[in-house]
Parts: C-alpha cells; sequence; structure tokens
C-alpha cells in the first residue's frame, strides 16, 4: 500500500523529470511497482467483470421465469374465461327450458 501511495504522488508522465530525480535502480524498481500495480488492477476488472456478468446472467434467468410465470397466468385466465363462458351458456338454456321440463 505505501508503494502504491508513492506511486499516486509521483508524475509518472513526465519521464524526464523521473530521470533526474532518480537513479537508473529507482526506476527500474518504480516500474516493477507500476507493474504490479497494473496486474492487481487487472485482476480487480476481471473480478468485477465476472461478478456483472454472473449478475445479468441471473436477471435473464429471472426474466425467463418471469415470462414463464406470466404465460401460465394468461393461460389460466383463458381458461377461467372459457369456463365461464360455458357456465353462461348452460345457465341461459336452463332459464329457457320451461320449469316442467326441469322437474
Amino acid at each position: 500500500m505505501a508503494a502504491s501511495a508513492a506511486l499516486r504522488r509521483l508524475d509518472l508522465r513526465d519521464s524526464a523529470a523521473l530521470f533526474e530525480t532518480h537513479g537508473a535502480e529507482e526506476i527500474r524498481g518504480l516500474e516493477r511497482q507500476v507493474r504490479a500495480e497494473i496486474e492487481r488492477k487487472k485482476e480487480e476488472l476481471r473480478q468485477m467483470v465476472g461478478e456483472r456478468y454472473r449478475d445479468l446472467i441471473e436477471a435473464a434467468d429471472t426474466i425467463s421465469q418471469m415470462c414463464r410465470c406470466a404465460e401460465g397466468l394468461v393461460d389460466a385466465v383463458r381458461a377461467t374465461d372459457r369456463y365461464c363462458a360455458r357456465l353462461r351458456q348452460a345457465g341461459l338454456a336452463a332459464a329457457r327450458t320451461p320449469r316442467a321440463q326441469q322437474q
């Protein structure tokens, strides 16, 4: 962590200034630190992307389940509507028949 803080304080974009203020061994040490920091950041990014990808897959699975559930609900409502229509037709047919025939 101390190396990372030191790296943040340095202006690594100005190579001429680095070579003026630091020796060759210090520059090599800085290079190793920068490369190590780059690798840590790459790994963090890979992990973050992996987590987001898993979240995306989970969301897609949930949406698919919701779609199947909604389709089942629509089918149930249609079946209920057909059943109610048959009951209404049976009730109308029963109302049309004379009472003497019903007994």
